[in-house]
This record gives structure tokens, C-alpha cells and sequence, in this order.
């Protein structure tokens, strides 16, 4: 469960920097 958790936590993080690169692109 906790590295579920982790792996979650992490997707997310990499879903924010991917959207704040794609508003810095524009």
C-alpha cells in the first residue's frame, strides 16, 4: 500500500511539472 502510495504521490508530482512546463512553453 505505501509504495502505491508513493508511486501515486510521485505520478502527480510529475503531472504538475508537466503542466507548469507546458504553461511556461506558451
Amino acid at each position: 500500500m505505501e509504495s502505491r502510495n508513493v508511486l501515486v504521490s510521485r505520478l502527480q508530482n510529475v503531472r504538475k511539472q508537466t503542466m507548469n512546463t507546458l504553461i511556461h512553453w506558451r
